[in-house]
């Protein structure tokens, strides 16, 4: 076999409140949560990314980027993801039913 095939890469698409977040976010911030989203096109589900725990079926993941937490859902389509939300810490899982679990 050569060298021709393609990587598979997900499609990461960003909702209204997600984009409204990682417009306001600082220079340097953004620089690295734009280089997550590039990682998170080849594999969502890796090492960087980890699922919630929630007492609820939605399913949720998130990436760390310092004080800051990208939570993102798999999304309609095949190798798709959407992000919801970019925010800090203390404010990511706000409205979320989580047990207990520290970040």
């Amino acid at each position: 076999m050569t060298g021709t095939s393609r990587e598979l890469r997900y499609r990461v698409g960003l909702d209204d409140e997600a984009h409204a977040q990682r417009a306001v976010l600082p220079p340097s911030t953004k620089r690295k949560v734009n280089q997550l989203l590039l990682e998170l096109e080849s594999d969502p589900y890796g090492p960087i990314s980890l699922q919630l725990t929630l007492t609820t079926d939605e399913i949720v993941y998130r990436v760390r980027e310092d004080g800051y937490r990208i939570l993102f859902q798999p999304g309609p389509g095949h190798r798709e993801i959407t992000v919801t939300r970019i925010a800090p810490r203390a404010v990511a899982y706000e409205g979320f039913e989580h047990p207990g679990r520290r970040d």
